[in-house]
């Protein structure tokens, strides 16, 4: 294995990972008989690319908001459902450069959208080996029941981020 990893770094250091698929590598000696292995791992490799390139979002629990009073306004539950389900918009607002750090709780006017200056979002990071992973969070109206909210996604965060880095290692 010693020699295959020397073997992979030799050609991959400094490399783009886009790159890597239309490589040579020329194997001597022993390693000739793991060039199966070899191409398999660059294989995986040049499409880890593709898996990390691809920002996935996901959301749940969006007719909910009709449970609030700040949404038996059709027209103002639309606006919300149109962006939370705007992907683009979504990303920019958790992404927002004010809000930036582990966790935070954004509220009312501190939103940076017009449309969530009656909300609140409350979002953490998830990370391994000390690398943002992804985001999560809460977005919902101004009487939030903020303690629970808080807790649950500083706990899911804090369980997500141990469980990537049980498997990391």
């Amino acid at each position: 294995l010693y020699s295959i990893s020397k073997t992979i770094n030799q050609y991959f250091v400094g490399i783009d990972i886009d790159k890597i698929e239309k490589l040579k590598i020329i194997l001597k000696g022993n390693l000739v008989n793991y060039k199966d292995f070899i191409s398999n791992v660059i294989n995986r490799i040049s499409k880890f690319d593709d898996k990390v390139s691809a920002v996935n979002f996901y959301y749940d629990g969006l007719t909910n908001i009709l449970n609030f009073k700040e949404y038996f306004d059709v027209k103002r539950a639309k606006e919300f459902m149109s962006l939370v389900q705007d992907k683009d918009a979504i990303l920019e607002i958790i992404r927002d450069e004010d809000n930036v750090g582990d966790f935070s709780v954004i509220i009312g006017s501190e939103n940076s959208t017009n449309l969530l200056k009656e909300n609140s979002i409350i979002r953490s990071t998830f990370r391994s080996n000390n690398q943002n992973d992804g985001i999560l969070g809460i977005i919902g109206p101004l009487r939030l029941d903020y303690r629970e909210c808080v807790r649950i996604v500083w706990m899911v965060s804090y369980n997500i981020t141990k469980t990537i880095n049980s498997i990391v290692r």
